[in-house]
């Protein structure tokens, strides 16, 4: 009987260590389906992102091609304006206009460089006047400045022969001091006194310095204004040879018409060769530019879309994780309580093995006794 029960135990324990590896089983196959998934989630990340950037590596070339073949359309085109342009300056109403702007357009500048260098000469001639006048206002200036300096200085003299009275009855009263008092009172007066003749005439030496830049300016400018009057009147003289020498020539212009016109015709049919290959290079970019554009929209639908599916497997996915993740959580606590579970049934039954154990051996002794 008793070890029916132990046997009955055992079994129960059996049967639940089974069950909690049975959990653990299943536990890591949940774990190892998670990183699968992960591993397939991260896989359509990178698939995702090399479709992205085959397709900018397409629209970057097309974008290449098509600007290749506008640059291609504007250099026809400038080659095209340029021969325009030689075209309506070989025409040969645009020479001869041209020729008589070119003959009319020195005698118009030589009108009005002589009316320039007229109107130079009344401004030199009011700037001499003004100039004149300021030599005179710096003369009266200059006498004016000499005489305040003169009157200065005959203050000064005077101010000197004041103080040399004062020194003189200082003098008197420094007799009654002793000789070596005496003698430095006296070089002091003497160094103070030397000081002030130095300072007038510094003073003086800058009056005349001012006094000889004042003279020595007047002379630059009467100079420069002889040189520049015999600059106008030689500019005078060489402007009126030149407009007589123009108004003496007579240039011919049949020949150079007759070269323009033929060269006109060459112009107008490359021109119109040119039209031709421009119009030719504009419908193939339209016809590149459509076929860009299609494949562009179709490159973007087809972007949404994959983009759609990887947000909904993504949603999917991390819906499925949660799932699992909920469903392992849940699992490791349901193993957890098994195992605490099986914990305490382990010691009970423990607890009852030992119980049946002593219940045994107290039944030996008691037969033991009998006996």
């Amino acid at each position: 009987m008793l070890s029916s029960k132990e046997q009955e135990l055992q079994k129960l324990l059996a049967e639940e260590r089974h069950r909690s590896e049975q959990r653990k089983s299943n536990y890591q196959a949940l774990k190892e389906e998670h990183i699968k998934l992960q591993r397939d989630f991260l896989t359509l990340q990178t698939d995702m992102k090399h479709i992205l950037e085959e397709t900018k590596v397409i629209k970057e070339q097309k974008e290449s091609d098509v600007n290749a073949l506008k640059l291609a359309v504007e250099e026809k085109e400038k080659i095209a304006e340029r021969l325009r342009k030689e075209l309506e300056e070989r025409d040969p109403v645009t020479i001869k206009a041209k020729f008589a702007l070119e003959l009319q357009e020195p005698i118009t500048k030589l009108e009005k460089e002589k009316e320039f260098i007229s109107r130079e000469k009344e401004r030199l001639e009011y700037e001499l006047k003004m100039c004149k006048q300021k030599i005179g206002h710096l003369e009266k200036e200059l006498i004016d400045a000499s005489e305040r300096a003169k009157l200065a200085f005959d203050a000064e003299v005077n101010l000197v022969r004041r103080e040399k009275e004062e020194l003189r009855l200082k003098y008197l009263e420094v007799c009654q001091t002793p000789d070596n008092q005496r003698l430095l009172n006296l070089s002091e007066e003497n160094l103070r006194l030397q000081n002030k003749v130095k300072g007038y005439q510094k003073t003086l030496d800058e009056a005349e310095n001012q006094y000889r830049k004042i003279e020595s300016k007047l002379e630059l400018i009467l100079n420069q204004q002889e040189k520049s009057e015999e600059v106008h009147e030689s500019d005078l003289k060489t402007f009126k040879v030149t407009i007589e020498t123009l108004r003496e020539e007579n240039i011919n212009f049949d020949s150079l018409l007759k070269l323009n016109r033929r060269e006109k015709e060459e112009l107008i049919k490359e021109l119109k060769r040119m039209e031709k290959d421009v119009e030719k290079l504009r419908k193939e970019i339209d016809e590149k530019e459509k076929r860009f554009e299609e494949e562009k929209d179709k490159m973007k639908r087809l972007i949404v879309r994959e983009r759609l599916n990887y947000e909904n497997e993504k949603e999917a996915l991390n819906e499925e994780i949660k799932k699992l993740r909920m469903e392992s959580e849940s699992k490791t606590e349901q193993i957890s309580k098994f195992d605490q579970l099986s914990i305490v049934r382990e010691k009970e039954v423990q607890v009852q093995i030992n119980v049946v154990k002593q219940q045994e051996w107290e039944q030996r002794i008691l037969i033991e006794r009998d006996r």
